[in-house]
């Protein structure tokens, strides 16, 4: 399994590379996102370089503390979350090209955030990556028969509402719906499994 170091150099990467572009060229930036200020841009992108250099720092020491990947994996899922949100509300991410770019960037954030929260599920559980995967597998498994009818029916009407519903709402509920899965992903690699906190109450 990769390490967290990996992982949280990868971020680094990703938010010094990111964080570049937008400080360098932020006019660039906002004329292919829609009608973001570049102001926005730039100090987005100052933000971003502070955050590589607080991840480097985190992947240098030996044992990185908790509450530092935490918050690095709170603010990736805020960022896919935001991304998510603007491009639903129609704000400043508006052209065809900046909702590809911004998405496939969210994706990336988001993967990194899920590695992280995989980490802290691993010390949390004690457990070795497999089994702590394992572990999450056999919880989702062993949802009783009628919740496993339901959340098909659930994810079915979401996937249908194009369908069912005028193109501006079916539009906002697939985005929710998008943004529900790497949400939910953190929850059960952070929990180790489906928790109350996911809805779900397990057997004592």
């Amino acid at each position: 399994m990769i390490s967290l170091a990996y992982v949280l150099r990868l971020n680094a990467a990703s938010c010094l590379s990111f964080g570049a572009l937008f400080v360098a060229v932020p006019s660039a930036v906002a004329s292919a996102l829609g009608n973001v200020s570049p102001t926005v841009i730039a100090v987005l992108g100052a933000v971003l370089l502070v955050n590589a250099a607080h991840l480097l720092l985190a992947s240098a020491r030996t044992r990185p503390f908790q509450a530092e990947i935490l918050w690095f994996s709170i603010g990736d899922m805020a960022w896919w979350l935001t991304t998510l949100i603007l491009i639903a509300a129609g704000v400043w991410i508006t052209t065809p090209v900046g909702i590809v770019l911004a998405l496939l960037v969210a994706l990336l954030v988001a993967a990194l955030g899920l590695g992280q929260f995989l980490h802290l599920g691993l010390v949390r559980s004690g457990l070795r990556g497999r089994e702590h995967l394992r572990r999450i597998g056999h919880a989702c498994l062993s949802l009783p028969l009628w919740v496993k009818i339901w959340l098909f029916a659930l994810n079915a009407a979401f996937l249908l509402a194009p369908i069912f519903l005028p193109w501006e709402a079916a539009r906002v509920m697939l985005i929710a719906y998008l943004a529900s899965g790497p949400l939910l992903g953190a929850f059960a690699l952070f929990e180790g499994g489906l928790t109350r906190a996911m809805g779900r109450f397990e057997k004592p």
